[in-house]
């Protein structure tokens, strides 16, 4: 394996969105505008280009139809390794998507062993404020949610019911039966929040600090 100082990464980006930090990076845009023909293969000159430069690494920044999932096709089929994303629902729905009309790749060449490696579904959750989240089976954790229920603020009862079906005995054994989890360090949102949490006007959003990403892995085999 190449030390990855050597490595020779090219880009197609819509638009580029930051510059590469490597010395072998060569990025280039290839950003439509809104009269480009639907007919037009705007990805073509890249594809052509990148035939020729044969780099190690082809980076296709998102794959929106035709022409850009026809670029990273031919790459990956070349020999190179290929990264791009591509929007889908699961990390298993991402195969179908590119059999989809709107991509048109074949079933031939998205179930050959060489072409999917990985596939990874990415999302972003809301994290419970450290400062004032509420233990699962805290002897106060139901008082607050209780109170919280009867707010006349709609938005903090909502968020107080959704606490609630989480802290129940019925839901917490199905979460130990089912993942084998001990839920005890399991924490939910206060409806109330805090000085760290609470946006004036914006009572949806108590009891949440900030999101942290959560990521669906799936090597594909024969």
């Amino acid at each position: 394996e190449k030390d990855t100082g050597e490595l020779n990464i090219v880009t197609a980006e819509d638009p580029i969105e930051y510059i590469y930090q490597h010395d072998g990076a060569n990025q280039h845009s290839t950003s439509r505008g809104l009269v480009d023909d639907d007919d037009k293969d705007t990805f073509q000159p890249f594809k052509l280009a990148n035939k020729r430069m044969d780099p190690d690494v082809t980076v296709v920044s998102e794959l929106r139809d035709r022409s850009t999932t026809g670029a990273f096709r031919d790459a990956v089929l070349a020999g190179q390794l290929g990264l791009t994303t591509i929007h889908a629902p699961s990390a298993l729905a991402i195969p179908q998507r590119l059999m989809s009309e709107e991509f048109g790749l074949s079933r031939d060449v998205v179930t050959d062993p060489d072409f999917l490696k990985m596939l990874i579904h990415l999302g972003l959750v809301p994290k419970s404020c450290p400062h004032c989240s509420l233990g699962v089976r805290a002897e106060d954790t139901a008082t607050v949610l209780r109170k919280a229920v009867d707010s006349d603020d709609a938005a903090i009862a909502e968020i107080a019911n959704a606490s609630l079906r989480i802290v129940s005995a019925e839901f917490l054994r199905r979460i130990e039966d089912l993942f084998s989890l001990d839920v005890a360090g399991m924490r939910v949102r206060n409806p109330f929040g805090c000085s760290h949490c609470r946006r004036d006007g914006v009572p949806e959003l108590n009891g949440v600090f900030g999101r942290t990403p959560v990521a669906q892995i799936i090597e594909p085999t024969t």
